[in-house]
C-alpha cells in the first residue's frame, strides 16, 4: 500500500515533463517574440517581458 502515492507522484511530474516539452516545442516553431512566449516561460530578457 506504502507504493500508491510515489505511482501517483510520478504520473503527475509525466504530466507536467510533458506539457513543458509540449509547450518547449511550440516556442521553438514560433520563436523567442511568439505569443505562447510568457505563458508559461519567464526570463530574464526585457525583451520577453514587455
Amino acid at each position: 500500500m506504502g507504493n500508491e502515492r510515489k505511482v501517483t507522484s510520478i504520473g503527475v511530474n509525466t504530466s507536467t515533463v510533458l506539457k513543458t516539452y509540449a509547450h518547449l516545442t511550440q516556442l521553438a516553431k514560433d520563436g523567442p517574440y511568439s505569443p505562447h512566449s510568457n505563458t508559461i516561460l519567464q526570463t530574464d530578457d526585457p525583451k520577453h517581458n514587455v
